[in-house]
């Protein structure tokens, strides 16, 4: 998935595009401009599975209410 993939994905959910930018930011770990598919793996298994609200995976669907994010 790129960034303009993911831009149109976050877009069809309501998402503004310099949340969605940031939301990409966090969770392209590697910072390639690229989600394969184990990144995405990974992300959604961490978005299940970790109550830490750092891990990159807990951003798959943007901030919580209330969070300020910043690119």
């Amino acid at each position: 998935m790129t960034l303009e993939e993911a831009r149109s994905f976050y877009a069809a959910h309501g998402m503004d595009q310099d949340t969605a930018d940031a939301v990409f930011a966090r969770i392209d770990i590697d910072r390639d401009g690229f989600l394969t598919h184990a990144e995405v793996t990974d992300i959604v298994r961490q978005f299940y599975f970790s109550s830490d609200p750092q891990v990159p995976g807990n951003w798959l669907f943007g901030p919580f209410p209330g969070i300020v994010v910043e690119a």
